[in-house]
């Protein structure tokens, strides 16, 4: 069939039938998801009504907390506590209370003496161990009116030991109530059951909690007990399909509220929608195919010569040209074409700045060399180099002498390589190499000349620049693609930039430890919501007191299996990954409540907070801070932000912007690590910096190492010229605290004056 009109006719007419049949069935299985809406809403009203009831029974629970803290109950001394449990139970809304010792003998505010060890709540409180307890409905075996009840208690702790326990009695009116009260459409109601199968609350009367979940639903499988929310189907007492959607009422041993309704009433707007819909696509479609047919008649002559276009610049022609007269957007197609081809022509395969080739001619060229070595039994190599923090060059020199310094590097990689081998620029200060040696051993020696070389000190305008060069090798392998052999050679490259090594040739371990990491990862990003995380505070002194000036909040991740990584490791992590914002905010949102209740014994604590480089770059910091202050109603002034010496100096100018917008609040800033990075008296001059912090590895080294005496008693005297405080971090023995008050230094932190303590054992 040689005729490009009646192809493009049969063409279209097939490629618009299987288009338009294929969205219709994909609409259609999408549209079926509406249902999904439908559960959303119940599952919407199931959680709200949960956190009623949650806010209900943690209203108790402070309640009854209340009483278990109060220094009446503390002492167990009954004749003190039976008058005050009186007073009590008539003012809170629980039928009677009750307090008992360690052994289960207990007195309830009715006057009786009773026994509960083998009651739910003295079991998981006095043998487990909780500090409070929610129990299943019961009957009380010491009331007489028949009425179902729960009891909230909470352990009653002297000195850290559980003494005793308090129980507050209330009946299930409250639940049913709530139960009651739920009803949508014409048969939808709800009920609740615990994590056993147990109802605890029905609208029906004939429904109690002797009663099980299988009796009432008729279900088999009760798996979705174990599960927080969702829903699920099932028959009634009537053979009548119902739909329960149900949501876990916290604080409780697992209770879930269910609302039930018809699943034919549930759906019935949304099937009729969906039958709508669907004759509208089937409409749709045949017009939509009736077009077809007339526009690919219409098409055909201009994508004709369109095509013969194409087929002369796929030969090399680049001379021709393509109609760009049709109004329509088969000129629009021409007049791109046009374009492209100019640009082609202009286009070359070398990198403007270093004058290599480039990734695609790299790309292109590779395959090309490849066989050229291939008859001599050579291996093929591709090197990535890369150069370790080369946007440092970039900040305090300048641009121009970092493409300087570029040219240079990559003049004396091109020195080394052979005939047939290649440089090209990969991604910024990265370049790729294809090379060809006998073994690994050999052009491991050869990398090594290159590393070598290129470490030598360079003379770049004057400046002598220093590189710190790392290479990741993969073998050139025809059974891979390029990219798949590309991807080895800068997972190598991560590899050797993260260890001591400066050169690593790809394999399979690399693979495993990128997993790791994810896995690292992955759990990183749940210790949020997991709420895995804590801080632990370590106090700073005035020195010539050694009171407390206030605390540096220090985070800490109580995870099962990564808990022993080191916190600075687990911080670098999530800036890589950008959780550092979230979890920033959480840490300044944390010590912020943390100092508010520190300051009712001292108000004039402070808290100092390390923030990073990452939440500083973010726009929302500024506006999240004060909302973070008003909810904890934390001074600003009593905050202290730690930003590193190195954090400060990279990108001076935005970082400037930002720290004084965050001044004006009136917080204040400490330059942490100081003496370790390469900062100026300028730049300290130009930052709203508060404090020093002199970084703990000159402080532990001032009484046997001369050089670190001196540049810590040259930083006293810097900040005493420029009115800054000075805090020695890593203190850790008398003599190097006497040696920095005879310095003059102002405040103390370190292992001699605490180690880092939780908020509560602080508020002892």
């Amino acid at each position: 069939m040689k005729s490009i009109r009646i192809q493009m006719v049969i063409s279209l007419f097939l490629a618009t039938s299987l288009v338009f049949f294929g969205l219709y069935f994909f609409a259609s299985n999408r549209l079926k998801t509406l249902p999904d809406l439908v559960l959303n809403q119940y599952q919407e009203i199931a959680d709200a009504r949960a956190n009623e009831l949650e806010n209900e029974i943690v209203g108790m629970l402070n309640q009854i907390e209340m009483i278990a803290l109060s220094n009446v109950v503390t002492t167990m001394n009954l004749s003190e506590i039976q008058p005050f449990l009186i007073s009590v139970s008539k003012q809170q809304r629980f039928r009677n209370l009750t307090i008992s010792d360690i052994n289960g003998y207990a007195w309830a505010t009715y006057d009786e003496y009773i026994d509960i060890s083998n009651q739910q709540q003295y079991k998981e409180i006095i043998e487990n161990g909780n500090d409070w307890a929610i129990s299943y409905p019961f009957y009380s075996p010491f009331i007489d009116d028949n009425i179902p009840i729960i009891t909230v208690s909470h352990a009653i702790k002297n000195n850290g030991q559980t003494v005793g326990l308090v129980n507050g009695v209330v009946s299930t009116g409250f639940i049913d109530k709530v139960v009651q009260s739920i009803t949508f459409k014409d048969s939808g109601f709800a009920w609740i059951v615990d994590e056993r199968g147990q109802v605890v609350s029905h609208p029906r009367e004939d429904v109690t909690i002797d009663d099980s979940i299988d009796r009432i639903t008729l279900l088999s499988n009760t798996n979705f007990l174990t599960q927080d929310h969702g829903n699920f189907l099932f028959l009634n007492d009537l053979d009548v399909r119902m739909l329960g959607v149900f949501a876990t009422i916290n604080h409780t041993s697992g209770w879930k509220i269910v609302l039930t309704i018809n699943e034919e009433q549930a759906f019935a707007d949304i099937y009729s929608v969906l039958n709508y819909i669907n004759i509208s696509l089937l409409v749709c479609l045949l017009i939509m195919f009736l077009f077809a047919l007339f526009y690919a008649k219409h098409m055909s002559t201009p994508i004709f010569r369109l095509k013969q276009v194409f087929e002369e610049a796929t030969k090399g022609n680049f001379n021709v040209k393509a109609n760009e007269s049709i109004n329509n957007e088969i000129g629009d197609a021409g007049r791109s074409f046009n374009k492209m081809l100019t640009q082609l022509k202009q286009l070359t395969y070398i990198d403007p700045i270093t004058g290599l080739n480039n990734y695609f001619s790299f790309l292109s060229e590779l395959p090309r060399l490849h066989q050229s070595v291939i008859k001599e039994n050579m291996t093929c190599y591709v090197v990535i180099v890369s150069i370790d923090d080369f946007k440092k060059i970039n900040t305090i020199y300048g641009y121009e002498a970092g493409n300087e310094t570029l040219r240079l590097f990559t003049s004396l990689i091109n020195e080394q390589l052979k005939e047939n081998e290649m440089i090209a620029r990969y991604f910024g200060d990265e370049m790729i190499l294809s090379m060809f040696a006998l073994n690994d051993h050999d052009v491991q020696h050869r990398i090594q000349n290159i590393i070598n070389t290129t470490q030598e000190p360079m003379r770049i305008s004057n400046l002598e620049i220093h590189l710190d060069v790392r290479c990741g090798v993969a073998i050139y392998d025809t059974t891979s693609s390029i990219d798949d052999i590309i991807r080895q050679a800068t997972l190598a490259k991560h590899k050797a930039k993260n260890s001591e090594d400066t050169i690593v040739f790809y394999d399979q371990l690399i693979d495993q430890e990128i997993q790791d990491l994810q896995a690292l990862e992955a759990a990183l990003e749940k210790a949020l919501i997991n709420q895995e995380f804590s801080l632990v505070y370590q106090p700073i002194v005035y020195s010539n007191t050694k009171k407390i000036k206030g605390y540096e909040a220090l985070l800490r991740w109580n995870h099962p299996k990564y808990k022993n990584i080191g916190i600075d490791q687990i911080i670098k992590l999530a800036e890589s990954n950008g959780m550092i914002v979230k979890i920033g905010q959480w840490a300044i949102n944390q010590a912020c409540k943390d100092l508010i209740m520190m300051r009712k014994d001292n108000l004039e604590l402070t808290m100092s907070v390390n923030i990073s480089p990452i939440q500083l770059r973010n726009s929302a910091f500024l506006t999240n801070l004060k909302a973070i202050l008003d909810q904890t109603g934390c001074e600003p002034k009593d905050i202290q932000f730690e930003i590193t010496e190195h954090t400060a100096m990279l990108d001076i100018e935005s970082k400037r912007l930002m720290l004084d917008k965050i001044k004006e609040l009136g917080v204040d800033f400490s330059m942490d690590d100081f003496g370790t990075g390469y900062s100026s008296l300028i730049y300290i001059s130009q930052l709203p910096i508060n404090s020093i912090k002199i970084d703990k590895s000159f402080v532990q080294k001032i009484l046997d190492d001369e050089y670190s005496k001196t540049l810590v008693l040259a930083i006293i005297t810097l900040a005493n010229s420029l009115n800054l405080d000075v805090v020695a971090e890593g203190v850790e023995t008398q003599e190097q605290f006497d040696l920095l008050v005879n310095m003059g230094c102002h405040y103390i932190q370190g292992y001699y004056i605490s180690t880092p303590k939780q908020v509560h054992e602080l508020l002892r």
